[in-house]
């Protein structure tokens, strides 16, 4: 079996459990959304900061989105920056997902710097029902000067299966897919 079937497969594997694949819903689990609103924790929660959206929302009312449209603009400014850092605040780090889901090549004047991007999983601890955001960083760069350009495919291919397999990662996208941005969504 190569290398790409079985990088294939590992991914197909854990990419199914981190989006919930295969789980059964139960018609109960649809109603526990709505008796989490009576809960304590769920003040932690996401929906604390839709709340605190809504009411900014309101208050904007004040101002004539007609007469008064700067005013009124800047505060609904306002409430989505707010929204924004309430949710930021709200999510923390849950660990790496394992993915090469982008390969970037930023061209510079001694080569190009092909860089491997990952995301990692953050998720709302005092609300286990929250959905999972994701932060975007780079796992690693190869250089390859314009001497090496022959060689830098295979000099990234080995940099992935010989660093990055081994660790758990696995990539995402692939060379048909050029640059494109294949990394999971919604983002921090």
């Amino acid at each position: 079996m190569s290398i790409t079937r079985v990088v294939t497969v590992v991914a197909l594997v854990v990419t199914s459990s981190l989006i919930g694949c295969g789980t059964s819903v139960d018609p109960a689990d649809l109603q526990k959304p709505e008796k989490m609103g009576t809960n304590s924790q769920a003040l932690g929660c996401e929906e604390s900061c839709y709340e605190t959206l809504y009411q900014c929302e309101i208050d904007c009312q004040q101002f004539d989105p007609y007469w008064d449209e700067a005013y009124y603009r800047s505060c609904m400014t306002t409430c989505s920056t707010e929204y924004g850092w309430c949710v930021q605040s709200t999510y923390v780090y849950a660990g790496p997902s394992y993915q090469i889901c982008h390969i970037d090549a930023d061209m510079h004047v001694s080569g190009v710097d092909i860089e491997l991007h990952t995301v990692d999983l953050y998720v709302d601890p005092n609300c286990p029902t929250s959905q999972t955001y994701y932060r975007k960083r780079v796992l690693d760069s190869v250089h390859c000067g314009f001497h090496s350009e022959s060689t830098c495919k295979q000099r990234v291919a080995d940099r992935i299966g010989g660093t990055w397999i081994p660790q758990g990662y696995y990539p995402t996208v692939t060379e048909s897919d050029g640059e494109t941005d294949k990394c999971p969504g919604p983002r921090l």
